[in-house]
């Protein structure tokens, strides 16, 4: 067990305590003396000089506040047991913005979808690194975080909130698995109320006329599986012949289309797997669905022959003409307007049809 004592002092006790293991370096040029933070040595002094190797020395902690030497004592031992058990008796004065940047950095947050990685870091440079970045980790309360979400109130939607008060906490989660923070400040504040709008649910009729308006247009094939299947956009547009069993009527959801930026900031198509592990199902096909993807294939084929070596051997269903994707957002915005030629309510989205065609199946 760590040595440590207690004191009297004017304002009342404190304990004083050893820290075991302690390391520290030296500056090679003013002798300033710089704590080792959970094992992670520090290059550059703040002079700007090199800092020597770390080596052993004597570290004490101090903690006061305390009324009467039965108090002290009982911290005192409640820290020693901590120690103990391994706890880590200093965190480290990682600020808000630094740890944000190690985490976004976090394999946990690269295997997040492109997109959502993005939304994370938009969250971060508009509110979390203003808001809360120049703060100590381990200093943030409850009172930051809820004047940061009420700031933000003003000027997003509720829904938004509710995602900025969900990655903070997420982040701040993984500060006290690394032993940074001792509590979740997000925890103890409340996640604000979301008023759900209401959902233009498209009609039976409805799909009807907007499958009537995709016929004979680039877009007939996607938006009538859409609108018979209840597939996601990027579902929709990563479906591939294989996945697709014409003689038994039905399909196998196995990727998803999404637009994906790499490392150096380029953005491209890629398929990727679908959203949730529940996301990869098969789904039961009708009559004309069926009819329609024969009808693709052969037309796909013909294409294929006229194109020759500028074919791109994607195996997609839906493809842009030479084999190539269509861009989610295409699809997104020609649908639009589709569901304006056909008369659709409009507040009715792309994504409104999945809840169309889910009604339907009940």
């Amino acid at each position: 067990m760590s040595k440590g004592h207690v004191n009297r002092r004017s304002a009342g006790w404190v304990y004083v305590i050893d820290l075991p293991g302690a390391q520290a370096q030296r500056c090679e040029t003013c002798n300033k003396r710089a704590w080792v933070e959970l094992g992670r040595p520090v290059e550059i002094c703040t002079c700007g000089a090199s800092l020597g190797n770390p080596h052993a020395e004597r570290r004490q902690i101090s903690r006061s506040g305390f009324r009467t030497r039965k108090e002290a004592e009982f911290a005192l031992r409640s820290f020693q047991a901590d120690l103990d058990k391994g706890a880590n008796p200093l965190p480290a004065t990682t600020t808000v913005s630094e740890w944000a940047t190690q985490w976004l950095a976090s394999e946990r947050v690269k295997a997040l979808r492109s997109s959502t990685r993005r939304r994370y870091e938009q969250l971060m440079r508009d509110w979390i690194i203003p808001e809360l970045g120049s703060i100590e980790a381990r200093q943030v309360r409850a009172r930051h975080v809820r004047l940061m979400l009420e700031q933000a109130g003003a000027q997003m939607a509720p829904a938004s909130v509710t995602q900025l008060r969900s990655v903070l906490s997420s982040m701040m989660a993984s500060a006290l698995e690394a032993e940074l923070i001792d509590a979740n400040p997000v925890a103890g504040v409340r996640r604000p109320k979301v008023d759900r709008p209401d959902l233009a649910v498209p009609t039976a009729e409805d799909l009807g006329r907007l499958m009537t308006a995709a016929n004979n247009t680039t877009w007939a094939v996607p938006v009538l599986v859409s609108c018979t299947t209840g597939l996601r956009r990027g579902e929709v547009l990563g479906l591939r012949w294989k996945d697709i069993d014409l003689e038994n009527g039905r399909l196998r959801v196995a990727k998803a289309l999404q637009s994906v930026r790499d490392p150096e900031g380029t953005t491209a198509l890629r398929l990727v797997d679908p959203k949730t592990d529940r996301s990869r199902r098969t789904v039961a096909l009708p009559k004309i669905t069926i009819e329609r993807l024969r009808l693709a294939k052969r037309e796909q084929a013909e294409r294929r022959l006229q194109a020759g070596a500028a074919w791109h051997d994607l195996d997609l269903a839906c493809d842009s003409g030479d084999g190539s994707p269509f861009h989610p957002d295409a699809f997104g915005k020609a649908t639009k307007r589709l569901m304006a030629e056909a008369g659709l309510d409009p507040k009715t989205r792309l994504h409104d049809c999945r809840h169309a065609v889910a009604t339907m199946m009940l």
